[in-house]
């Protein structure tokens, strides 16, 4: 009866048909040892796990209880980023899991094309996250200050009378609304083409709620940035010219990673056959 799972991180590059690296000395489970199991050029990393708690049913109850599902999705980061030092790799989803080791090795000859392919696009460079946060307070009270327009606006407030105050005063608040969101939509598309050009790939995420990412601010710029090693000096510099450049403004960037190049990297394994189909 089979017993053990296998639980899958990621598909990186093995040499002479072994990991070439350390590996993480456990994975989800604890004390059960991380290893490669190779095909060809290519390793998954792995490690098994007890079939009771991750077949389809127990996992599906696992995943409700709170701390469990904490503590594994904690554990598969801790493994994926144990191996951004020293290896480039495709990481699976959350929960890849496999019959056997053959059925893993299966798997890799299945879609060694795709997954070699996504290692060569990925090689030599790492993601980098910026997020682009915006204090409407802040920038609001540039633009009062800094604009000419919104100037000869008040001025003319100043010499009005009351009833044409009112509304002047209401257009001026209108007006600065839009320079607000001008600068601000300015400020996004800039950075945004300033960083891509430093970058070998990009991607847009969604922006968060102030909840989501914890500040008051507005995000109004999720990127991810596929950076090359040898570019990555420019990027910083670049970041910190744009910084220079917006922070008066009420702009703040924030650079996280290096991360798993989950944006880079999102392959779709199908099932083809009953054996190495994933069983979760």
């Amino acid at each position: 009866m089979i017993e053990h799972a296998y639980y899958v991180y990621a598909v990186a590059r093995a040499v002479d048909n072994r990991a070439p690296y350390p590996l993480p000395p456990e994975g989800v489970v604890p004390l059960a040892p991380v290893y490669g199991l190779a095909h060809r050029a290519l390793l998954a990393v792995v490690s098994p796990v007890p079939l009771a708690e991750f077949e389809p049913s127990a996992l599906k109850a696992n995943l409700r209880n709170t701390d469990w599902a904490q503590a594994c999705v904690l554990a598969h980061q801790r493994v994926l980023a144990a191996l951004l030092d020293d290896y480039t790799f495709v990481p699976l989803k959350f929960c890849t899991l496999y019959h056997s080791e053959a059925a893993v090795q299966e798997m890799l000859a299945r879609y060694y094309a795709a997954l070699d392919a996504a290692l060569q696009r990925l090689e030599g460079a790492a993601e980098w996250g910026v997020k682009l946060c915006c204090d409407d307070g802040a920038l609001t009270a540039w633009v009062e200050a800094s604009s000419d327009a919104l100037h000869t606006q008040r001025e003319a407030i100043a010499r009005a009378s009351a009833g044409a105050g009112y509304f002047l005063r209401k257009k001026l608040e209108q007006a600065a609304l839009a320079e607000a969101e001008r600068v601000a939509a300015s400020c996004t598309h800039v950075s945004h083409r300033r960083l891509a050009e430093c970058a070998r790939d990009v991607v847009i995420n969604p922006v968060q709620s102030p909840q989501e990412h914890g500040h008051r601010e507005e995000m109004i710029l999720n990127g991810a940035y596929l950076v090359d090693d040898g570019r990555w000096g420019a990027f910083q510099a670049t970041l910190a010219t744009l910084e220079d450049a917006y922070a008066s403004q009420g702009f703040r960037y924030e650079l996280t990673g290096p991360w798993p190049p989950y944006n880079f990297a999102r392959l779709e394994l199908e099932q083809p056959t009953r054996e190495s189909d994933p069983i979760a």
